[in-house]
C-alpha cells in the first residue's frame, strides 16, 4: 500500500500509478527494513501537500534506499521523491560513458531544487560515492529557504543556498517512487514540518539499523 501510516486529513490519500510500461498495474512491494518496501521502477504515488508538507517554508524528508540492480558503467536515473512540476528532486543520476570509454555523466546521488520558473539550472547537492547493490542507505533532506542541506547515513550535513526564496505556491504535489529505471527499494519515507538536526538523524539511523 502507498497509504501513509500518519497524515493530516483525507486529502493525503494518494493517486497511485503503475510503471510506464504497464500503466494499469499497481506498484510492487518486497521485504523492506520494516515490513514492505516499494520497488523503485514499479510505480509511484502522488500526494497533495495540503497541511502535511510545507515545501514553501521549511521541513525535512527522510527515506531508506536500497539499490538492487543499478548498472555500471552505464545506468539510468532513478527518482526517489520529487514534486510535480520538477522543482524538487531526490534521485540517483546514473553513470554514462561514450563507446570509447570517455565519461559523459558521473554517477551520484542528488538533491536538486529550483526557486523559480526563471531559474535555468538546479541548485544541487551531489554525493559521488557509488552505492552498492544490496545495501541500505538513509537519505535526509532539509529545507529552510533559501538554505537546503542533506545527510547520507547520518553523516555531516552538506548545505547550499538557493539564489532566492521560492516563488509563492511554486512547488507541486509530492511524488514518491518511480515508474521506470533500474530496480531498487524505497522504505520508511517520513516528512517533517521542520528540518532535522544531526542528533535526530543519528537516532533515526541507529533505531532503523
Amino acid at each position: 500500500s502507498m497509504l501513509p501510516d500518519m497524515a493530516a486529513g483525507p486529502r493525503f490519500i494518494p493517486r497511485v500509478l503503475g510503471p510506464y510500461t504497464k500503466k494499469t498495474e499497481s506498484p510492487i512491494f518486497e521485504k523492506g527494513r520494516i515490513g514492505s518496501a516499494l520497488v523503485l521502477g514499479s510505480g509511484a504515488a502522488i500526494y497533495s501537500n495540503g497541511s502535511n508538507i510545507d515545501f514553501q517554508g521549511r521541513g525535512a524528508i527522510a527515506m531508506w534506499v536500497k539499490p538492487l540492480e543499478w548498472a555500471r558503467p552505464n545506468g539510468s536515473n532513478i527518482v526517489f521523491a520529487m514534486t510535480a512540476g520538477s522543482q524538487f528532486y531526490l534521485q540517483r543520476q546514473g553513470p554514462l560513458r561514450a563507446p570509447e570509454g570517455k565519461l559523459i555523466r558521473s554517477e551520484c546521488i542528488q538533491f536538486l531544487v529550483k526557486a523559480s520558473t526563471a531559474q535555468k539550472q538546479f541548485t544541487s547537492l551531489n554525493r559521488y560515492s557509488p552505492w552498492k547493490n544490496g545495501q541500505w542507505y538513509l537519505v535526509v533532506a532539509n529545507w529552510a529557504w533559501p538554505k537546503m542541506e542533506w545527510s547520507i547515513n547520518a553523516g555531516p550535513f552538506a548545505a547550499k543556498a538557493l539564489s532566492g526564496v521560492p516563488e509563492k505556491e511554486f512547488f507541486g504535489s509530492l511524488i514518491i517512487g518511480s515508474r521506470g529505471g533500474e530496480k531498487g527499494l524505497l522504505d520508511e519515507v517520513m516528512v517533517f514540518n521542520r528540518p532535522m538536526n544531526r542528533n535526530e538523524v543519528s537516532m533515526l539511523f541507529e533505531l532503523s539499523d
